[in-house]
């Protein structure tokens, strides 16, 4: 393996020992998990799940937003709104507890039992308030019912993140209500090529340079000091 592939791997490994308490601390930071080309699961394969600050168990929660199904949201809920196209189908959110939905949806304002994830993103976990946004949405930006969830024990994420399984990249709005969700994987998938093209370019010139002797490294990577 090339010594900046390396080098790339620890600190996108070191950058994750801080996942686990960014998501269930009270300064939560949104972010997206994408699976890599290497994760075979059959219910994880090209997934992009959006971390979700719900959990007070101590586990790091997320929901898949690029695997609608064929069953519309009027089938499952009894006087549900007529939705457009893709919010019209229910969600695959994830493995755990499949039978429960949950909703984000788009909110200009706080709402009645959502809890807020990042800028106008709300996730609804209470069946009261799901039955009710589904029936009457407050808003036409945006709503997607997600059935079940996607869930971690914090070493178990870091386990897999380490493996070359997953890694994060920045959440976006336009991508959790994309209006193809099965296209999100594919683009973010080749955004994270290209990031890591760029920053093998840079660890082969800092390898390069300190081979040279004409650099060292003083309390990490983002301190670079010339002799």
């Amino acid at each position: 393996m090339a010594a900046w592939r390396t080098g790339f791997l620890t600190f996108a490994l070191i950058v994750s020992l801080s996942l686990p308490t960014r998501a269930l601390g009270a300064s939560f930071e949104p972010y997206f998990l994408v699976a890599t080309r290497d994760l075979h699961d059959p219910v994880f394969s090209e997934t992009v799940i959006l971390m979700i600050p719900v959990s007070e168990d101590g586990l790091v929660d997320g929901v898949i937003i690029n695997k609608p199904t064929n069953v519309r949201v009027q089938d499952l809920m009894s006087g549900a709104a007529v939705l457009p196209k893709p919010a019209e189908a229910a969600f695959f959110g994830g493995p755990v507890e499949v039978n429960t939905p949950m909703i984000l949806i788009r909110a200009s304002r706080p709402l009645e039992g959502a809890i807020h994830v990042f800028e106008d993103v709300y996730v609804v976990t209470a069946s009261a308030q799901v039955n009710s946004y589904v029936k009457a949405p407050p808003e036409s930006g945006g709503l997607r019912l997600m059935m079940g969830r996607a869930q971690w024990m914090p070493d178990q994420l870091m386990a897999e993140m380490a493996e070359g399984s997953w890694y994060k990249a920045p959440a976006e709005v336009d991508d959790v209500f994309s209006q193809d969700p099965t296209k999100v994987w594919g683009i973010l998938e080749k955004r994270g090529q290209l990031q890591e093209a760029d920053a093998g370019a840079k660890f082969e010139e800092l390898d390069f340079l300190n081979s040279a002797g004409s650099c060292r490294f003083w309390e990490g990577p983002e301190r670079l000091f010339f002799d």
